[in-house]
C-alpha cells in the first residue's frame, strides 16, 4: 500500500498539460508528413526519372512540365530533390537508430552499474568527443569508403555520444528513486529494472533529442554529400545537387533555392516538433511504478 500511496503522489505532482496544439506544431507535423509521402509514394508517382538526362532541356527554367526546372544535364529537379530527400532522411533516421541501440544500452550501463563500467564507457565516449566530427567522418569514409553506409556509421557513431550522455544522466537519477529500491527489494533483477524502470522513464528526453538528431542528420549527410564523401553521383543526394548548382547559381538560382526550400522546411519542422514534445513530455519521473 505505501509503495501504491508513493507512486499515486507523485503522478498528483505532474503539471497539467495544456491538451490543445499549438499552431506551428500542427503546421510541422503536417509538413513532416508532406515530406514523408512525397519522398516515398510521390517520388515513385511522379513521372520524371531523377537520373534521365535530356540534353536539350538543359537549365529551363520552373514550368508546369518541370515544376522545380532542370539541371545543367537535362535532369528534372523535383524529382532529384525528392530522390535525395529519401536518401538524407534515411541514413538520418538509420543513424539515429543506431545511435539509440549503442548509446542507450551503454548509457544504461555505464548510470546503473556505476564503477568501473562506468568509467570506461565515458572515458570512450570522453575520446570520441574530442575528436572533431568532420575529420571522424572523413576517417571513416577513407577506411569504408565514400557510400551510404559510411555516412550512417559516421553519424551514428557521432550521435551515440549524445544518447550516452543523456541516457547516463537520466539513469544516474532515476536509479536512486524509491520505486526503484522497492523493485529491487522484491528480488528484481538488474535486468528488469533497467529494462522495466529506468528505461521507460529514459525515454521522454530520448524522444525529444532523437528528434533533433534527426533534424541534424538531414543537414550532415547533406554537407558530407557536397563535400563529396556521401552518396556519389550519378545517384542524387541533396548535397552534390546543391554542389552542382552554385556553378550556375547567378544563372540558374532554382537550383540551389528549392533543394534549399526543402532541407528548411524538414529542418525547423523537426525542430519545431522537437520543442512541442519537450514541452509535451515534461520532465520523465521515470519508470512504470511496476514491480
Amino acid at each position: 500500500m505505501a509503495f501504491a500511496e508513493t507512486w499515486a503522489r507523485a503522478f498528483r505532482r505532474i503539471p497539467k498539460r495544456e491538451p490543445r496544439m499549438r499552431p506551428k506544431t500542427a503546421i510541422a507535423i503536417g509538413a513532416i508528413i508532406l515530406v514523408a509521402f512525397s519522398v516515398t509514394i510521390g517520388a515513385w508517382l511522379y513521372p520524371h526519372d531523377p537520373n534521365v538526362q535530356v540534353l536539350e532541356d538543359r537549365y529551363l527554367g520552373p514550368s508546369l512540365d518541370h515544376p522545380f526546372g532542370t539541371d545543367r544535364l537535362g535532369r528534372d529537379l523535383l524529382a532529384r530533390v525528392l530522390a535525395g530527400g529519401r536518401v538524407s532522411l534515411l541514413a538520418s533516421v538509420l543513424s539515429v537508430i543506431l545511435a539509440l541501440l549503442g548509446g542507450t544500452a551503454l548509457g544504461l550501463l555505464a548510470g546503473y552499474l556505476r564503477g568501473a563500467i562506468d568509467g570506461i564507457f565515458s572515458r570512450l565516449f570522453d575520446a570520441l568527443q574530442v575528436i572533431p566530427g568532420l575529420v571522424l567522418l572523413i576517417a571513416l569514409a577513407g577506411v569504408l569508403g565514400r557510400d551510404f553506409t559510411s555516412v550512417i556509421l559516421g553519424l551514428g557513431i557521432l550521435y551515440s555520444i549524445k544518447i550516452f550522455r543523456v541516457t547516463r544522466a537520466v539513469t544516474a537519477s532515476i536509479r536512486t528513486e524509491v520505486y526503484v529500491d522497492a523493485s529491487v527489494a522484491m528480488g528484481g533483477s538488474r535486468a528488469h529494472v533497467m529494462g522495466r524502470h529506468i528505461l521507460a522513464g529514459a525515454l521522454s528526453p530520448l524522444l525529444v533529442q532523437a528528434t533533433i538528431l534527426v533534424g541534424w542528420g538531414v543537414v550532415a549527410e547533406t554537407g558530407l554529400s557536397y563535400l563529396g564523401l556521401g552518396v556519389q553521383p550519378p545517384n542524387a543526394s541533396l548535397g552534390s545537387i546543391l554542389a552542382e548548382g552554385t556553378v550556375s547559381m547567378t544563372q540558374s538560382p532554382w537550383l540551389i533555392i528549392f533543394p534549399g526550400l526543402f532541407i528548411a522546411v524538414v529542418t525547423l519542422s523537426l525542430f519545431t516538433l522537437s520543442d512541442a514534445l519537450r514541452g509535451a513530455l515534461g520532465r520523465p519521473i521515470g519508470g512504470t511504478g511496476e514491480a
